[in-house]
């Protein structure tokens, strides 16, 4: 089903087909040569008559007659003098396609109409063939001795040398090529919709992404955050990590002073090398009120390789400030870290939240990163929508009413081992109950309700 947020997204295929189309065809009117179409008219009747009723009979029997002398006009017979007479270097068969002959339903009248790129040369052709088939008629029809023949044929309109073309139609044209640009346009629309994997909404990301969408943030100046989609991701995510707290803290983890619901360590990683954690970190940190963990490196990479070490001692010691630790971490796809700080066997933090990014993304990277994670046992917690578009962020009119992922299926997806050698292995590790994470996403309705 194509959704409203589909149309506008690809509006712009059919409309530029359409002005494609109707371009085309204007350029193939200017360039196309202009024909001029002359007519002109003949009567044909009964020559004489003794009765009224052999005056009827007469007129019937001429219709029947008239189909043939159309016929007639472009034959041979007809055409080859009017050649002569004309000096035309077309053959017969040609002239015969620039003759059109009709004769209107009911009457004894043929209209004989030449085409030619001289507007003269139309006129004169189609004088010059009402001429001979009078001729012909008159010649071979039956006569009278004392009544002469049986027809009168008369001319009841002569051609004249048409002052515009008759052809191209540029008009029509240019509104043929509009609608058959359009029905193109708008088959490539739907066929790119069909293929179309980015990510650009929560509604795309809801129907692929097999954990909850935590929220959407738009950017503010520049590349930043915008401080309320900020504000709204935060108290989503506090409330996520409160609900159940023991749950989702990491097996060993030393509490702080405020107790468990202060030092919740978050992993943030992104799908695509372009996510935005460490801009977005930031600002979450300042939003709640907690730390960031973690250091760009030269190469813009939030935690060079080979740190995670010292970066277990850096989460352990910012365990005691009692505020929530956001670990900034480099992309899944690039980088070992987030997938060593999130392992089953030895978390590093609570839960993951997986960035992706409105702009990058694609469907592909998302299913890859949360593939990576789940591999390694993590409990990912949500994923979040980075540098969504304003009407898809929290905080507008928009309404997500893609219908949320089942999240005891996406607990136990997440949480299967890949197959009987890992689960062997996972024996001892500690266990991981994300029910309580999944459950408040799964009462509230994605986290809407009660925020």
């Amino acid at each position: 089903m194509i959704t409203a947020t589909q149309v506008r997204r690809h509006w712009w295929i059919p409309a530029g087909a359409a002005a494609l189309g109707a371009a085309a065809a204007l350029a193939l009117s200017m360039t196309a040569t202009p024909s001029y179409t002359a007519q002109s008219s003949l009567l044909f009747g009964l020559g004489y008559s003794g009765s009224a009723t052999d005056a009827n009979q007469g007129a019937a029997y001429t219709l029947t007659q008239v189909p043939t002398f159309a016929e007639l006009a472009t034959s041979e017979t007809i055409l080859d003098p009017v050649r002569r007479e004309l000096g035309l270097d077309d053959s017969v068969a040609r002239l015969a396609g620039r003759l059109e002959v009709s004769t209107p339903p009911g009457t004894s009248v043929l209209r004989i109409s030449a085409t030619h790129p001289s507007a003269g040369e139309a006129a004169a052709i189609a004088n010059a063939v009402a001429a001979e088939v009078r001729e012909y008629v008159t010649a071979t029809a039956p006569v009278d001795d004392e009544l002469g023949p049986l027809y009168s044929v008369s001319t009841i309109d002569s051609a004249d040398a048409p002052s515009r073309p008759s052809s191209p139609n540029t008009a029509l044209n240019i509104a043929a090529g509009g609608l058959a640009g359009l029905l193109a346009g708008i088959v490539l629309a739907f066929w790119r919709n069909s293929t179309d994997t980015r990510i650009r909404t929560r509604s795309d990301l809801s129907s692929i992404a097999p954990v909850p969408v935590i929220g959407a943030v738009r950017n503010g100046h520049g590349d930043a955050p915008s401080l309320d989609s900020l504000t709204r991701l935060a108290v989503r995510l506090r409330h996520a990590l409160d609900a159940d707290a023991p749950s989702t803290r990491a097996t060993g983890a030393p509490e702080g002073p405020e107790g468990p619901e202060g030092s919740s360590v978050v992993l943030l990683t992104s799908a695509t090398p372009r996510g935005g954690t460490t801009a977005l970190a930031r600002g979450l940190a300042e939003t709640l009120g907690g730390r960031v963990v973690g250091r760009p490196d030269a190469g813009g990479s939030e935690i060079a390789n080979g740190e995670t070490q010292g970066l277990r001692h850096a989460i352990d010691e910012s365990r005691t400030s009692g505020s929530i630790v956001l670990v900034d971490t480099p992309p899944v796809a690039s980088d070992a870290a987030a997938l060593t700080l999130a392992t089953a066997s030895d978390p590093a933090a609570d839960a993951v939240v997986l960035v992706v990014d409105a702009r990058h993304a694609k469907g592909r990277h998302v299913l890859a990163a949360l593939d990576e994670l789940n591999g390694v046992g993590a409990s990912v917690l949500g994923v979040v929508l980075n540098r969504a578009q304003a009407a898809d962020a929290p905080g507008s009119t928009h309404r997500d009413h893609t219908p949320k992922h089942d999240a005891t299926a996406a607990r136990d997806s997440l949480a299967e081992p890949r197959d009987e050698a890992d689960a062997d292995t996972g024996a001892g590790t500690p266990e991981r109950r994300p029910a309580g994470v999944f459950g408040y996403f799964a009462k509230t309705k994605g986290g809407e309700a009660g925020v």
